[in-house]
């Protein structure tokens, strides 16, 4: 009766990262007994991978040899491992995979290494505590993410987004972000806004954003309703629009020159009384910390 042994192999994933379940996937060429009751052409695996922590099985099983190795070797007592075994890596690094197949006629092994990667751990600071200002302002950014791993290489880029506004715009241009590839860069804001400041780490693992939240203040504007046409003996009651433009309010100044009242300093001055026929100007200033309108 002539036997033929197997030939271990397995497809590894094509990338290892922590956090995954990556999967391993026998592709063992079977072996065949052949004795006087017939042909078997069955053939357990074991895996092993090395170190033995830092990962843990996600699914199927690594299989045993239930002692029966060495002089008692008996492949036919083995618990085979699992064709597909999945893996989930806990820290990144090299390890050891190691298949083995088997039958009557002996062992056949296979150990392939493989690199864990991690994703990046993307973070970034703005200078100072810069997280709000009145435009045109700049701030500096600068990409802070831990070194990469001997298993792959980063890649980093920055962007900006305007995610909302409430007031007309300045400038024809929202924001200008300078040296977007490079680890330290700057953007000038001129629009108001609430902005978000995305640095992307790229590595074989995926893309992985840090953002950070900037509010863009300008002074405020206002417009201020009153009727076209009133008659003499009547009040007036004016009304105001008004917009903080990311800032807040801290002053109301309104003007009646020859009403009564002539000023008020609330933001609904109440009934205004003019002394006669004629045409009057009313005005409204309104200030926060970026300035007047």
């Amino acid at each position: 009766y002539v036997s033929v042994p197997p030939v271990a192999d397995y497809i590894p994933p094509t990338t290892a990262c922590t956090g995954t379940n990556d999967l391993y996937i026998n592709t063992t060429i079977p072996g065949l007994a052949t004795n006087a009751a017939g042909c078997d052409n069955s053939t357990p695996i074991l895996w092993h991978l090395s170190p033995a922590t830092g990962w843990t099985i996600s699914q199927g099983n690594l299989g045993s040899d239930n002692g029966f190795v060495g002089a008692n070797f008996d492949p036919t007592s083995w618990t085979t491992g699992s064709n597909t075994l999945g893996v989930t890596f806990t820290q990144p690094g090299t390890y050891q995979m190691r298949l083995v197949a088997a039958n009557t006629c002996g062992p056949d092994t296979i150990i392939k290494t493989i690199c864990v990667s991690a994703p990046p751990a993307t973070t970034f600071s703005l200078s100072g505590s810069n997280a709000s200002g009145c435009a045109p302002f700049t701030i500096s950014i600068a990409n802070h993410t831990p070194a990469d791993t001997i298993c792959s290489t980063s890649s980093y880029s920055w962007a900006v987004m305007q995610n909302s506004f409430s007031c007309a715009p300045d400038s024809s241009s929202n924001y200008i972000l300078n040296h977007a590839s490079t680890d330290s860069a700057s953007v000038t804001f001129y629009n108001q806004g609430i902005y978000a400041i995305t640095l992307n780490g790229q590595n074989v693992c995926g893309t992985f954003p840090a953002i950070q939240v900037v509010n863009v203040k300008v002074k405020p504007q206002a417009s201020i309703a009153v009727p076209p046409v009133i008659c003499v003996g009547q009040t007036m009651s004016p009304t105001a629009a008004l917009q903080s433009c990311g800032g807040t309010i801290s002053s109301y100044a309104c003007s009646f020159p020859g009403g009564t009242p002539a000023s008020s300093n609330n933001q609904t001055p109440g009934p205004v009384a003019l002394p006669g026929a004629g045409q009057y100007q009313l005005s409204l200033i309104i200030a926060n910390e970026c300035g007047s309108d």
